[in-house]
């Protein structure tokens, strides 16, 4: 299981996504792809590189992300937000993809005023012959 904080950082809501100029969304979404090899490191202190070493690459995951905000979004604005973290993590190889084939994602969403932050933890599932057949 990998379980790390990002202090600070509260995903976008879609519509904060959607207005976001193409060139700015990438670069947010770079310099969150560090902001998550930094936050692993520091909180597990153990990892020396992205993805693990014994961290099994195509094996369907589940994800859960908490997101502590100052005040609630409505589910449709804060889930369609979390694109550029998923993305993000997607292309650290810490899942394979996030189709509902290979990812179980889970999103709760709590009020936190003095420390806004998103907490993710990614566990792989275990593989039954049913997920073998699936794969391409």
């Amino acid at each position: 299981m990998i379980r790390f904080t990002l202090d600070g950082h509260i995903p976008p809501s879609t519509n904060e996504l959607m207005r976001m100029h193409w060139a700015v969304r990438r670069r947010t979404e770079k310099h969150l792809r560090m902001w998550i090899i930094d936050a692993i490191a520091t909180d597990s202190g153990e990892y020396k590189t992205i993805p693990p070493a014994d961290w099994p690459e195509s094996r369907r995951c589940r994800m859960t992300i908490r997101a502590f905000r100052k005040r609630h979004l409505d589910p449709d604005n804060a889930h369609g937000g979390l694109k550029l973290l998923i993305d993000a993590i997607k292309h650290l190889r810490l899942i394979h993809d996030d189709s509902p084939a290979w990812l179980d994602l889970s999103y709760d969403e709590r009020i936190d005023g003095v420390r806004p932050r998103v907490e993710i933890e990614i566990e792989p599932m275990p593989e039954t012959a049913r997920d073998k057949s699936k794969r391409r």
